[in-house]
């Protein structure tokens, strides 16, 4: 930090120095870029640089400030009907039973229901 150097490139010279003192030379170094290689290449961190680079192009585009601003106006247009349903539905359901709810979805609430009994979610349709 005192040299103006950026703190990735810091850290890597500290892993370089140190594989190659403490883990015997260029042996080390060798295990270095092989760990390195097999922990960049796991598909299980595949989806946080994509979640990411998602992100930053929905803000980029706008696209994410508009989808909320649709939200924002399609909370005031929707009809009473669907306030109410929302309102008769008991605290302790799921999500999905909420949204089954709210679309009409008897057989979809029915079947969520349908496996766990101490629910009690009576919804007027």
């Amino acid at each position: 930090m005192a040299l103006g150097v950026p703190v990735a490139f810091s850290f890597i010279t500290v892993n370089l120095v140190g594989a190659f003192f403490f883990m015997g030379g260029f042996l080390g170094l060798d295990q270095l870029v092989d760990n390195a290689t097999f922990q960049v290449t796991r598909f299980t961190l595949v989806p946080v640089p994509l979640f990411l680079l998602m992100g930053e192009l929905f803000f980029h585009s706008g696209l994410a400030i508009r989808a909320f601003d649709a939200l924002d106006a399609g909370a005031f247009l929707l009809g009473p009907e669907i306030w109410e349903a929302a309102e008769s539905v008991a605290a302790d359901c799921e999500l999905s039973v909420i949204l089954s709810a709210l679309v009409g979805r008897g057989a979809a609430q029915a079947g969520a229901l349908g496996w766990r009994g101490h629910y009690n979610c009576s919804v007027s349709a």
